[in-house]
């Protein structure tokens, strides 16, 4: 009995503890709204504050923006009225709308000569490439020339010392067919000689060497035997002289030929060694 009033004493105090621990809390609460609510209308008024000191600052700074840029304005005005000034003074011309018309006209004139110049530099390197390429064409042809004229050199020469051998071929044939020639008629002239010193007849002689008409014309009145050795005699000289006319003409040809020559009868050039004699 003892320990249920002690339990009840005690659970009656707990539950007076327990009011009295809800109303302090309760006290508190309010006090942290109240303390809450201050901080907040002091925020708003600081908050207030604040931004009305910025949107001073702002609008000081916009001013001083404002008046920076008028007097930029201002000086860049002041400048485009001397450069415009100076313009007139320069062109000769008050008129705004007359001078704009002349500078777009230049400026028309200028871009026109830019393209003329453009147009003549691709031109330009255009030719300077087609000077390299006939560089190039010159230079090959050039070393063919060369190769075609050291050719044409040796040909020459191999022709020159043949010719020149048939040349000596050809006197030495000339002066042996003239030498037997001479020796033939000084034989004549001998046997004539000898038949009349020793007071011989001649009839016998001249019936091989002579014809009956030798007394009208001894010079040409040789017998048919003699005269048959002078006409071969001179056959031989004369296909000497000329196989070596033919020689001659066909090398004279041959070189005038190579090394274009045509024009050497009309300008009166001389060539010595290739004239035939």
């Amino acid at each position: 009995m003892f320990f249920r009033e002690d339990a009840q004493n005690r659970l009656i105090n707990m539950s007076d503890e327990d009011k009295q621990q809800i109303a302090l809390h309760k006290a508190e609460v309010k006090e942290l709204q109240r303390q809450y609510d201050r901080d907040l209308k002091l925020q708003d008024f600081l908050s207030i504050k604040g931004q009305h000191r910025v949107l001073m600052d702002f609008e000081r700074k916009e001013e001083e923006k404002k008046q920076n840029e008028l007097g930029s304005r201002k000086e860049q005005a002041e400048k485009w009225i001397d450069l415009m000034g100076w313009l007139q003074m320069y062109v000769g011309e008050s008129n705004i709308d007359r001078i704009v018309d002349l500078f777009v006209r230049q400026e028309e004139e200028n871009f026109a000569l830019f393209t003329y110049i453009n147009e003549l530099n691709s031109e330009v390197d255009d030719l300077q490439k087609e000077v390299v390429v006939l560089k190039e064409r010159v230079q090959e042809q050039r070393a063919i020339n060369e190769s075609r004229a050291s050719k044409q050199e040796e040909n020459m020469n191999g022709l020159r010392t043949h010719l020149q051998q048939l040349v000596d071929d050809a006197d030495q044939e000339d002066d042996r067919i003239k030498t037997v020639h001479t020796e033939l008629t000084e034989l004549l002239q001998s046997v004539e000689k000898l038949f009349l010193s020793v007071h011989c007849d001649l009839s016998p002689m001249y019936k091989i060497l002579v014809d009956d008409n030798y007394n009208t014309n001894r010079e040409s009145n040789l017998s048919p035997m003699a005269e048959s050795l002078l006409v071969l005699s001179d056959c031989r000289a004369q296909t000497f002289l000329t196989v070596r006319m033919i020689l001659r003409k066909m090398f004279t040809d041959a070189l005038l030929e190579k090394f274009s020559y045509k024009g050497l009868k009309k300008r009166k050039y001389s060539i010595p060694w290739l004239h035939v004699q």
